[in-house]
């Protein structure tokens, strides 16, 4: 039996279940805690760091001094006798001034709890927190232990969790945190006790906050553990019960057992997330301390917003300092002073408010009367005021960028009223999807008999092409119903992705023969021919081998060269024909076949029984051909800069310019005379000025008179170069450029919606005309983070090295890391972040993505976009547009509601990084400069393990002997 079985039989018994009296009962006999033999008894006394944790029976310590460390240290005192200890604090002797204030002697050690304690007296959260730590199987199993793995997963700095049982009504739910990041990154700490109140603060919200915990509004921890030197109760320690209104009825005098209820510490390995409780500026703010307020040493800031935002900032500051819950209250700001100030009046009576918070302050300086005992010291006993988390210039400018964000798109874009609508609607995930299907349905459906082509831009993965393929039916009764063609194609970047979306209908609409709607994934004439071409590669007929072979199309050079070929290509129309029967197509293709729609390509009027009859001349054919297979709605999805525009160099376009005006080229002639054409004129031409045929005649098809001709000016998006020297990009200014805007989008379908989620799409669709634009964006919902390494190392002759060196690093923890990036190679697990566009491949999966600067040809094109539309930021707005795209694979939308979340982060040249800064509001993840990556890492390859538990619980022990050895100690 059990040395406290009587106790929890008697006293515990009346008010438990079986399950949750059994709880004790294991807990009593689980034996010794990793939290106390592995940590506390380790570092209770290190007399060469000059630190130590107090460990006590009591709390009525004076200095809570480390007399009984040392006693223990020493084997003078029993470890089962103790029942309390505190964080790391630097040893004092009792003639030093700060002996009697341990809060002014707050270090940090090698690890830090984070003590959390619900003093409720409420039996029923008592045993509701009983039930976080059962589990059928393994610990982690729990609803504490799906929280610690969420803990895990975002955090790189937790450790673990043990739970102790108080003796009465209550649980101290420690939290291990190890410090090696932040003595890694701050050499001089400033603010240590801050720092570990703010990691307090983070954790605090996370543990309320967590679904599964469940965690009701009236029940809140005790904030006096936030302070690092707080007692709080020592896992298996025992003490005297003192309380005659027990919570259980137990008798003054008998014993109690502090026995851990919970443990699950992972000494030898951290967290695996991207972020940290403890951060390392928490610990180097400056602070002075003069009546009674705090701030930073710099010179008070002249705070410069518009009257909007400082009505906004206003109010988060009457928020915070109310005068009901929290005094002093907020009066209004004055700049009489020549700088930003906030005054607040000090209680109920006062009517003249001089307390101020300065620009540089983080809490408020009290001037004049102080009734209430307003204060910012936790020791003095007074009324404590609220601070804000940074001084109120820096939270000032946060506010404004909030406020801004409310009311401005990414970029300071106005929003339209529909937009700005959105922008309120999109509180959380089900009501951003919710608010975008009203918004889609409208683009689509709203004055259904007018041809237009709209471009809708909105985050990865909020369900665009989702809601649509939902909505099919609807779209195609409305097509239907006002006479309009019904045909409905979606076009994705790749036939993996087509497949993918028509499995998506397959599954929204069901499978089964009775379905009137059937998706058919619709390959290019090009794609079919490649696969049924079973001859010699040198056999293998292009566009230009048609063109040499005197055919005006491929189709027909295939046709009379190669005529089993054909008869194979023929069979191929047929079943995709009777794949739909008489069932409503939706078509499921790639972005080229799309395009060409409008224009008629063999991949469209091959689809038409009537383009296969031979007795039928050509031009009845085709125009047969044209009328059965007219698209009524066209979804395009994920739309790339050249299919809005098209850019040549100006001397290519002078090139091709030339050879017109040299011969008798037209818009008419045949590809045959046309081949001709260019093989006679290219033939004088140097290499530099040689102009594919396919380009040529691409460039031939736009009028002399329709380009538009711009120069591109130097814009220093890569920032200005270094010490004088040529720079690789310096060749993008001065460049003359020919730009055409295309005009697919308006006669491939009736209607045409374009997909983005892309702002340099938005910025050419613009500039273009005819694209009706609407860009959604979520200011009201939480950025997910990524970890972000900036480093000059990190180039695209080194990304593909770094990214190895990352996946064998994970991989040594049992782990896989998902790589995308440009020029990675094809290592295993490794895309490009084009090949990833669109892909759901990555949801829960960790990835790492790089990020380099673009080639200066590449850097070229887009200066050239930038003169055209008048910009200065896309080449820019091109690298956020990429991160958002590979971030929004695992994260935002992508990312599970609750509990923990795939880690995301960033290696990325440090010139880039610094050059991103002022677009940064056009990326929809917040990208954290972790300075703490390098220490985690030498962290996790120097850990040697945890020690084995040497100190067992007490068994066998008269609770008799037990008592009186409590009263000696006492």
């Amino acid at each position: 039996m059990n040395l406290f079985e009587p106790m929890w039989a008697k006293y515990y018994a009346p008010k438990l279940t079986k399950h949750e009296l059994n709880q004790f009962k294991k807990a009593e006999a689980r034996g010794a805690s990793l939290l106390l033999t592995n940590i506390i008894q380790k570092q209770s006394y290190d007399a060469d760091a000059g630190r130590y944790m107090a460990v006590d029976y009591e709390k009525a310590v004076e200095g809570r001094s480390h007399f009984t460390s040392v006693n223990l240290k020493h084997g003078q005192a029993s470890w089962e006798h103790q029942c309390f200890f505190t964080n790391a604090l630097r040893i004092a002797h009792r003639n030093d001034n700060d002996f009697r204030h341990p809060s002014e002697r707050v270090v940090i050690g090698p690890h830090h709890i984070l003590t959390f304690e619900f003093d409720s007296k409420n039996i029923a959260f008592f045993q509701q927190q009983l039930s976080w730590f059962r589990s059928s199987r393994k610990p982690l199993d729990s609803s504490i232990g799906k929280f610690v793995g969420h803990l895990r997963s975002r955090y790189a700095d937790f450790v673990g969790l043990n739970i102790t049982y108080s003796g009465n009504k209550s649980f101290h739910y420690h939290f291990v945190i190890a410090t090696s990041l932040v003595t890694g990154s701050v050499l001089e700490p400033t603010s240590m006790r801050t720092g570990f109140q703010m990691a307090w603060d983070r954790l605090h919200e996370e543990f309320v906050n967590f679904a599964v915990l469940g965690v009701q509004p009236t029940e809140r921890p005790d904030p006096a553990l936030r302070q690092p030197e707080a007692y709080r109760r020592l896992p298996n320690g025992m003490r005297l019960n003192d309380n005659e209104a027990h919570f259980f009825g137990v008798p003054v005098g008998d014993v109690l057992p502090q026995v851990v209820m919970w443990e699950h510490l992972k000494l030898d390995r951290q967290g695996k997330g991207d972020a940290t409780l403890l951060v390392p500026a928490d610990f180097s703010m400056n602070f002075s301390p003069l009546g009674g307020a705090q701030w930073n040493t710099t010179t008070p800031v002249a705070t410069l917003i518009e009257a909007g935002e400082e009505t906004y900032c206003a109010s988060k500051l009457a928020a915070m300092f109310d005068g009901v819950n929290h005094w002093p209250k907020f009066a209004g700001f004055d700049r009489s002073q020549g700088d930003l100030r906030a005054h607040f009046l000090n209680s109920p009576s006062d009517k003249n408010p001089k307390s101020i918070m300065r620009s540089d302050f983080k809490t408020v300086m009290i001037q004049g009367s102080n009734p209430l005992g307003l204060t910012n010291d936790e020791e003095a006993g007074g009324l404590l005021m609220p601070h804000l988390q940074r001084p109120l210039g820096e939270m000032m400018d946060i506010w404004a960028v909030e406020y801004q964000q409310q009311h401005l798109a990414p970029g300071g874009r106005v929003r339209t009223s529909l937009e700005q609508q959105f922008a309120e609607a999109a509180k959380d995930r089900a009501s951003a999807v919710a608010a975008l299907g009203t918004v889609i349905n409208g683009l689509v459906t709203d004055h259904i008999t007018r041809p237009n082509v709209q471009m809708l831009s909105a985050p990865e993965g909020i369900s665009k092409t989702r809601t649509l393929i939902a909505n099919t039916p609807r779209y195609h009764r409305l097509l239907e119903g006002n006479d309009l063609p019904t045909w409905i194609m979606f076009a994705s970047p790749t036939y993996e992705g087509a497949k993918q979306k028509a499995h998506e209908f397959t599954e929204t609409h069901g499978g089964s023969a009775t379905c009137m709607f059937t998706p058919v994934f619709l390959e290019s004439f090009s794609e079919i021919y490649r696969q049924e071409f079973r001859g010699k590669d040198r056999d293998f007929i292009t566009l230009v081998e048609a063109a040499r072979l005197g055919f005006s199309s491929r189709f027909d050079a295939v046709a009379a060269h190669q005529p089993e070929a054909m008869e194979r290509i023929r069979r191929r129309y047929d079943d995709l024909r009777a794949s739909f029967g008489q069932a409503i197509p939706v078509f499921f293709t790639v972005h080229p076949v799309a395009q060409s729609w409008g224009s008629g390509a063999d991949s469209r009027l091959l689809l038409s029984p009537a383009m296969w009859d031979a007795s039928l001349d050509y031009g009845t054919r085709r125009k047969a051909a044209m009328a059965e297979t007219r698209l009524g709605l066209l979804i395009h999805d994920e739309i790339d800069a050249e299919s809005i525009v098209t850019a040549e160099p100006a001397e290519r376009v002078a090139v091709v310019r030339a050879m017109i005006g040299a011969s008798d080229w037209t818009s008419k002639t045949p590809n045959a005379r046309k081949f001709k054409i260019h093989e006679q004129f290219m033939r004088d031409q140097k290499q530099k000025d040689f102009v594919s045929f396919e380009d040529a005649c691409r460039i031939a098809e736009v009028g002399e008179a329709e380009w538009d001709v711009y120069v591109s000016r130097p814009m220093n998006e890569y920032g200005p170069r270094h010490g004088g020297l040529d720079d690789m990009y310096d060749q993008a200014p001065h460049r003359h450029w020919c730009l055409y805007a295309r005009s697919w989008a308006s006669i491939a379908a009736h209607r045409t919606l374009v997909l983005t989620t892309e702002a340099v799409p938005v910025a050419l669709a613009e500039r273009a005309g005819g694209w009706n634009v609407v860009s959604l964006d979520t200011p009201l919902i939480p950025k997910d983070q990524v970890q972000t390494i900036p480093d000059r190392s990190i180039r695209s002759a080194t990304a593909a090295q770094h990214v190895v060196t990352e996946q064998a690093a994970t991989k040594a923890l049992g782990q896989r890391l998902f790589a995308v990036g440009n020029k990675l190679g094809d290592a295993e697990d490794v895309r490009s972040h084009a090949a990833a566009k669109g892909s759901n491949d990555y949801i829960g999966k960790d990835i790492i993505q790089t990020m380099t600067p673009m080639t200066p040809d590449q850097y070229a094109y887009f200066q050239a976009l930038n003169a055209w539309t008048g910009r200065n930021d896309l080449a820019r707005l091109r690298h956020i547009d990429e991160f958002n795209q590979t971030a929004g694979r695992n994260l935002g939308f992508r990312a599970p509601e609750s509990g923990p979340k795939a880690s995301h982060t960033l290696l990325i040249n440090r010139r880039l990084f610094d050059n991103l800064i002022p677009v940064l509001s056009h990326a929809r993840y917040e990208m954290v400069d972790a300075s703490s990556a390098a220490s985690r890492k030498i962290v996790r390859r120097r850990s040697t393990g945890a020690a084995k538990p040497t100190m067992m619980a007490p068994s066998g022990v008269k609770l008799q002997q037990l008592r009186d050895a409590l009263l000696k100690a006492a």
